[in-house]
């Protein structure tokens, strides 16, 4: 609790051992973290926190806020499941954009939404160290998209992005695919759970098409249907980075299974695909075998939980036959 925070804050004033503090589920609040940063200030070894869980608000937010405007060390901090909402995120930010060491920021359901991923957006286009972000499961949408796009047009340096579960839609899917356009930096993005539909889909794929970094790319339960699959196949077609693409629970059906296969056999880089609950039967998995015939590079391939049947087997192995990359069905 509190005094227990407090004791531990007066003792990194003076400790020069400690690399890594777990404090999950100890529900410090926002006192006990009040006193903790004032420790941190002086602490010049921790390098990772962990504060899960610990019912910190917005003056607990903003007390590390004040921290990192001057802490040398800490590389990872872990604020998720707590509630410090736009305005402590905002008091947050105001540290990270002259802070030049965290690398690893977890701020999973926090009750962030539009402010917050602004000034978000903001702090990315001058941080120039922060390499991992964990925004999922906040209430961003689409305004909150376009404002951090907006940071991520400009930075160079953040390579994972987890935006699960954050409501996007048409507008935030555009700003994201405009945003891969010119983002030079990121490697992994989960937008997972996001129900983004086919009109945002189209709008994500128009980014992707001349993206030449991102290779990691998560869309599962994103209803995207046939139209939204055939736009990432025509993608697919022309994309020379994304090695790993999560289409789990999209409902992508045969139609959506045979557009996705005509980009897979002029691709030359994916190596990871996930099919796993798309309702695909005997026609998609028929066109999966012909694509396998052809294609160089996909070594992972989940089919689990769709409707094959005895006769889309037979299709697929005709592919398997010839086949020579394929290690994991």
């Amino acid at each position: 609790g509190v005094e227990g925070a407090k004791a531990l804050g007066a003792c990194l004033k003076v400790n020069s051992a400690l690399i890594e503090l777990n404090l999950d589920s100890n529900r410090i609040g926002d006192e006990g973290c009040v006193s903790l940063c004032e420790g941190l200030k002086l602490n010049r070894v921790l390098q990772d926190l962990n504060l899960q869980r610990n019912a910190i608000g917005v003056e607990g937010a903003k007390a590390l806020g004040a921290c990192l405007k001057v802490n040398s060390a800490l590389i990872e901090l872990n604020l998720s499941d707590n509630n410090i909402r736009d305005e402590g995120c905002v008091g947050l930010c105001e540290g990270l954009k002259v802070n030049r060491v965290l690398h690893d920021l977890n701020l999973q359901r926090n009750d962030i939404g539009v402010e917050g991923a602004k000034a978000l957006g903001a702090c990315l286009k001058v941080n120039s160290a922060l390499i991992e972000l964990n925004l999922s499961d906040n209430n961003i949408r689409d305004e909150g998209y376009v404002g951090l796009c907006e940071g991520l047009k400009v930075n160079r340096v953040l390579h994972d992005l987890n935006i699960q579960g954050n409501f996007l839609g048409v507008e935030g899917a555009k700003a994201l695919g405009a945003c891969l356009k010119v983002n030079s930096a990121l490697i992994e993005l989960n937008l997972s759970g996001n129900s983004i539909g086919v009109e945002a889909c189209v709008g994500l794929c128009e980014g992707l098409k001349v993206n030449r970094v991102l290779q990691d790319l998560n869309l599962d339960k994103n209803a995207i249907g046939v139209e939204g699959v055939k736009a990432l196949g025509a993608c697919l077609k022309v994309n020379s980075a994304l090695i790993e693409l999560n289409l789990d629970s999209n409902r992508i059906g045969d139609e959506g299974c045979v557009s996705l296969c005509e980009g897979l056999k002029l691709n030359r880089v994916l190596q990871d695909l996930n099919l796993d609950k798309n309702a695909i039967g005997v026609e998609g998995v028929k066109a999966l075998g012909a694509c396998l015939k052809v294609n160089s590079t996909l070594i992972k391939l989940d089919l689990s939980d769709n409707i094959i049947r005895n006769e889309g087997c037979v299709g697929l192995c005709e592919g398997l036959k010839v086949n020579r990359v394929l290690q994991d069905l």
